[in-house]
């Protein structure tokens, strides 16, 4: 069995046996509990469900690692889910460090092994949106290789996550992060001239040089929208494919359908698409705010859009990075 030794700054060392797979579902969820106490407390409550994650392991569907101390107990875990839509990528979720066990830099530890597995497996972009009521994630992935791209501001109903912080916004938002250990690539995209420094400026540090065209076209006969509601947290999550005539009804016809006061809307906006300026404009004239990009999505690219329902969000309450708040300030500059 694979060990890996941690020291903290007293130089004290922890010897951790590694576990993978359904081995380590069990050692994964004491870890989630040591943190988070029950389901209700945190986002994605299928991350405490242990048929769902075996399931998804069984199904090759997900990486899921801990480490434990030598009488069993898991110090640190977390996993990496193959995203089912974007063939190529994978998400990095759920890093859990057991109070008990702070101080040896398990975080660092568990992110450096786990990326390590997933570029074995073959994935050159791995994402990760994270919290952003601390600012230590942040860090740690930016140490790690990762960009921060955009923002999901209100992905979350604020009482089912961590809801002891008690802040004043209604749903916490998330960043977007990405990195790619794969060749650096160019692509085409279609953005307007106002995103452009941003965007190169994004695009960049991800070994991506972008091709790109500002020109509004002429709008297509009928666009390509996909979308799922995320009943839980009350967020609506568009993928508009195409851009084209009846758009705005599209987006009327859904916004109309789901109406919680906690509702948010997303759409990505998918920026290979020829018509995606002119759909920006529409998406925009209804009152959706841009919110930076989700990039390397296999051969797509999409740029993040949001609108609130009636939720409060106090984006005085974000804790970020300074990178991630040089983009938050670039991103609600637009």
């Amino acid at each position: 069995m694979h060990t890996i030794v941690a020291r903290n700054k007293n130089g004290a060392n922890l010897n951790l046996k590694v576990l993978a797979g359904k081995s380590a579902i069990p050692g994964f969820l004491s870890c989630m509990l040591s943190v988070y106490s029950r389901k209700g407390n945190y986002a994605n409550h299928l991350m405490m469900d242990k048929k769902w994650l075996t399931a998804q392991a069984d199904a090759g569907n997900l990486l899921i690692f801990a480490f434990a101390d030598q009488d069993g107990e898991c110090a640190v875990s977390m996993v990496a889910v193959k995203n089912a839509k974007f063939d190529g990528m994978i998400d990095l979720s759920s890093l859990v460090v057991n109070p008990k066990y702070r101080g040896f830099r398990l975080g660092d530890l568990m992110t450096e092994y786990i990326l390590r597995q997933c570029e074995d497996e073959g994935f050159d972009f791995i994402h990760s949106p994270i919290v952003t009521h601390h600012k230590r994630t942040g860090e740690m992935y930016e140490r790690h290789g990762f960009t921060p791209t955009g923002f999901l501001f209100g992905d979350c109903d604020a009482k089912k996550h961590l809801a002891e912080l008690e802040l004043s916004s209604q749903k916490l938002s998330l960043a977007v992060y990405m990195r790619n250990r794969g060749e650096n690539r160019a692509v085409n995209v279609f953005i307007p001239e106002s995103l452009v420094p941003l965007a190169k400026d994004i695009y960049e540090p991800l070994g991506t040089t972008l091709n790109i065209d500002h020109r509004e076209r002429i709008p297509a006969a009928g666009c390509d929208l996909e979308h799922v509601q995320d009943e839980y947290h009350n967020s609506l999550f568009m993928y508009l494919w195409k851009g084209g005539m009846g758009l705005r009804f599209r987006i009327d016809e859904l916004e109309t359908r789901y109406t919680n006061t906690l509702q948010t809307y997303f759409i990505y906006l998918n920026i290979r698409d020829p018509h995606a300026i002119n759909a920006y404009k529409v998406l925009t004239s209804m009152g959706y705010k841009f919110c930076g990009f989700k990039p390397l999505c296999g051969s797509d690219e999409f740029i993040i859009m949001s609108k609130v329902h009636e939720t409060l969000i106090d984006a005085a309450e974000l804790q970020m990075s300074d990178a991630l708040t040089k983009l938050f300030e670039r991103v609600t500059g637009h």
